[in-house]
């Protein structure tokens, strides 16, 4: 028999303990979970923007490149660059920091740093984008310029930009990916550390999960949103059942559709 759905809002009912280490130790289960899954939200992100980046690359005509053509890869670019450098380097009072990075190879670490060298020398700020780069990512020169006709002088700024498309584009695809193979394997760990911390220290409060309960509509402000949120069934990692006969919050295996066990 299918029963109603239920969803419970975590931060306030960990909001609404006392203070101490129960309390801090939920709060940092769940920005821990939040943490890794908003990394991979922004991989994910980064590879769908380096999609449509190859997909607008395609359609261009070899050296027949539009300014308007240049702005937007150059600006498809940047995106896919800031929410990789943003989820694997840069440091965050909003989530705790990412260090997949660790992980990779010599020659994987080695791309990373020009990526993030170019995030913090020539995006995020001004400049040529990092010693490592095989050239510059703008060059700025100045030319002067004596007319023929006149002989007057005239001075000439002139700049140049690295194309988007080529092995920097490569580098940061190989990353997006090797990075989101990495952060998935720690959603499970993450997950079991919070499902672990409400079975043994939170079974007795269920009364004041209760009272926490998560609307939909409110936190979306959208019908369609809303919807979605109960039409999408629980993944492995976020199953949850209230045992109303043991008053606990347990981890329930068997629940394969929301609402139905």
């Amino acid at each position: 028999m299918l029963k109603t759905s239920k969803a419970f809002d975590l931060h306030d009912y960990a909001d609404a303990l006392p203070r101490g280490k129960t309390r801090t130790k939920l709060l940092s289960a769940i920005r821990g979970y939040l943490g890794i899954k908003s990394v991979i939200r922004d991989l994910t992100h980064a590879r769908e923007v380096m999609r449509i980046l190859g997909e607008h690359q395609a359609k261009e005509t070899p050296g027949r490149q539009t300014l308007d053509s240049a702005l937007l890869g150059r600006a498809l670019f940047n995106q896919a660059l800031l929410l990789y450098v943003g989820a694997t380097k840069t440091v965050s009072h909003s989530r705790p920091p990412f260090d997949g990075w660790r992980m990779y190879s010599e020659n994987d670490r080695k791309r990373h740093k020009v990526i993030c060298d170019l995030r913090d020398n020539a995006i995020a700020h001004y400049g040529p984008g990092g010693e490592l780069l095989r050239q510059p990512w703008v060059e700025d020169r100045l030319a002067l310029v004596v007319n023929s006709q006149t002989d007057m002088l005239h001075l000439k700024p002139c700049y140049k930009i690295s194309a988007t498309k080529g092995v920097l584009s490569d580098d940061l695809r190989a990353l997006i990916e090797l990075a989101l193979s990495l952060a998935e394997l720690r959603v499970n760990p993450k997950a079991e550390d919070l499902f672990n911390l409400l079975r043994t220290e939170h079974g007795a409060g269920q009364d004041l999960l209760e009272k926490s309960p998560f609307d939909p509509m409110k936190f979306f402000d959208n019908e369609p949103a809303a919807a979605a949120f109960w039409e999408t069934g629980p993944s492995e990692t976020n199953m949850i059942s209230i045992s109303a006969d043991r008053r606990q919050v347990v981890r329930d295996d068997s629940l394969n559709r929301t609402g139905e066990s």
